[in-house]
């Protein structure tokens, strides 16, 4: 470890920690930086809880409010101060405080208004309603595979993270743009300190189910909000293989769109016979699982795989998603 105290490109004093990160899959020098405006934020923000836990919602706000004037970038500053807010039965200023926490991520806030029993009292007002769907959605997260908004022009997953590393047995819930096959957001449904494996199944620990049972309801509600629906001509297919060179092509067929999808390399192509509508480049796998097709969101869905060493941190995925966007 070092630390040192040091200036910024505008002057404004710094705290700077080196130090070696073993916990990764290979041990590397690391550097962070906080400012100190940021670090004290940070502490009047942890020193609010104190009087939050013990029902001082006055107090609390109060500290939760210094917090987020040190450091208005610090959102869970705002969503504190929010919760303190709506347990004190003051809904205006409570929006008020979630307003710039809104406007920088509504679908993530959305989730945590939907999530959060103290901001239960927010869940209605209008501007927390703006992005909703006119017609509910009907997708479930218990059932999800695929799940579309054409509302918000977004497709859902649930990916189920299966490697050795310290990742494993997390599920999320993912959404990407149907536009472009990005990934906007992820959502936490179950962590790995909520799981206990038993061989290569994991189970719910008992005093965490209810917890787990919490967020996969509120996962619900936010689908159902947000218009997400599973299309009638959802086509789910299986992947073979066949070499080519010292590679493997890896196909998969949707009959019913008159679609196959061909992976090769680091590139994915959906294709109508020999014409290419819709390509997604640079994939990093090791095994594809399985495909989908999406007629109303006009996006097919690659699951992978690739190797994570045991001890990997968690934000390299074992598994995931790519789409592969079809022309219009």
């Amino acid at each position: 470890w070092s630390v040192t105290h040091e200036h910024d490109g505008s002057g404004a004093p710094t705290l700077a920690v080196e130090y070696e990160d073993a916990a990764a899959c290979a041990a590397e020098r690391r550097r962070w930086e906080l400012p100190a405006r940021t670090l004290r934020a940070r502490l009047e923000n942890a020193a609010a809880l104190g009087p939050h836990r013990k029902g001082d919602f006055e107090a609390s706000a109060r500290g939760f409010a210094q917090a987020a004037r040190l450091d208005p970038s610090l959102d869970v500053a705002w969503t504190n101060l929010a919760c303190a807010l709506a347990m004190d039965g003051q809904t205006t200023q409570a929006l008020g405080a979630l307003e710039p926490v809104l406007r920088r991520d509504p679908l993530r806030t959305i989730h945590k208004v939907l999530s959060d029993p103290e901001l239960a009292s927010l869940r209605e007002q209008p501007a927390l309603t703006a992005l909703h769907a006119e017609t509910p959605g009907t997708a479930t997260i218990r059932d999800l595979v695929l799940a579309y908004s054409s509302h918000l022009s977004l497709v859902a997953l649930r990916r189920h993270e299966g490697s050795w590393g310290s990742a494993a047995f997390i599920e999320e819930l993912q959404l990407f743009d149907a536009t472009t096959g990005a990934r906007v957001i992820s959502l936490p449904l179950v962590d790995w300190h909520d799981t206990d494996p038993e061989g290569d199944d994991p189970r719910i620990r008992p005093a965490r189910r209810a917890a787990v049972e919490a967020r996969l309801d509120a996962a619900d509600r936010f689908l159902r909000v947000l218009g997400f629906s599973t299309s009638p001509g959802l086509e789910l297919a299986s992947v073979r293989q066949e070499p080519r060179g010292d590679r493997m092509l890896h196909l998969a067929r949707f009959p019913a769109a008159g679609l196959g999808l061909a992976v090769l390399g680091s590139e994915a192509r959906v294709l109508r016979g020999n014409e290419v509508l819709g390509v997604a480049r640079g994939l990093d796998f090791r095994e594809l699982l399985r495909a989908g097709y999406d007629p109303d969101a006009r996006v097919a869905f690659i699951e992978w795989t690739h190797d994570t060493p045991e001890g990997c941190s968690a934000d390299i995925d074992g598994v995931g998603f790519a789409m592969v966007v079809v022309e219009r």
